[in-house]
């Protein structure tokens, strides 16, 4: 079952986190273009790995307010935007690769590209894809590593998480998941990207910081993330799964 951030359950869970990430949360927004999740997602970590100094405590007391604030934070400093984004990735042109504004404007991003699109922010030293499901590992391609059993993607998430110091106030890793909607039980929709904020290990559910206008940011069942993310992307053939950033000092 899917607990909205919202709910006074949701907020519970985010400030007993086992695993939180509050500036992923202060620095969550609603995506600007229909298939910009993934650009939206790479701003989102962007912004939360900026130097910024103690971390508010509005994401833990009130993230309802966190969420809003990030919503709209285009003066904020350190803010990544959308925008920025694409400008990034169109300065570079299709080189080595790299999707193009048009493609993403077009179809989204694969992980794939979602790899390639990450490792043109100043801000990302490494961008690592993990593909869920149990197959060949030689079939997720390129540097692409495998994720087999439920167990192996929650402690990847969780050892990218825990890396972060809170008290810096930004993010060291981020961890963006790249899931099938429909299946997670956001029912008429598909193929999407978005962060994940948090772990809560009483209840066994990750905090998907959801880019969609339509949706919102919830709190998801590990079981439930995995079938999300064992689909096969239409345009890949390959199973989805994470892309584990780290970030630039």
């Amino acid at each position: 079952m899917l607990e909205p951030l919202r709910t006074a359950e949701g907020a519970a869970r985010l400030v007993a986190a086992t695993v939180g990430c509050p500036a992923i949360v202060a620095a969550w927004r609603v995506q600007d273009g229909r298939r910009c999740c993934g650009v939206a997602s790479l701003a989102i970590c962007a912004t939360a790995a900026a130097p910024k100094g103690p971390p508010s405590s509005i994401a833990a007391a009130d993230p309802q307010s966190a969420c809003a604030e990030g919503s709209s934070g285009g003066d904020r400093v350190g803010w990544v935007s959308e925008a920025d984004v694409l400008e990034l990735l169109r300065v570079r042109n299709g080189e080595g690769g790299v999707p193009t504004p048009d493609l993403i404007n077009a179809q989204g991003l694969t992980l794939e590209q979602l790899e390639l699109a990450a490792a043109v922010l100043p801000s990302v030293a490494t961008a690592t894809r993990f593909h869920c499901g149990a197959m060949d590992a030689a079939a997720v391609g390129g540097d692409g590593k495998l994720l087999a059993t439920p167990d192996a993607m929650r402690d990847e998430i969780i050892a990218a998480l825990s890396a972060n110091e809170q008290p810096k106030g930004s993010v060291s890793k981020a961890v963006i998941l790249n899931y099938d909607m429909d299946t997670l039980g956001q029912h008429g929709w598909s193929g999407h990207l978005s962060p994940i904020g948090g772990y809560h290990a009483l209840t066994d559910s990750f905090l998907i910081a959801d880019t969609w206008p339509e949706t919102e940011p919830v709190w998801a069942p590990c079981e439930a993330v995995w079938r999300a993310a064992c689909g096969v992307d239409g345009i890949s053939a390959r199973p989805r799964g994470l892309l584990v950033l780290e970030m630039a000092a």
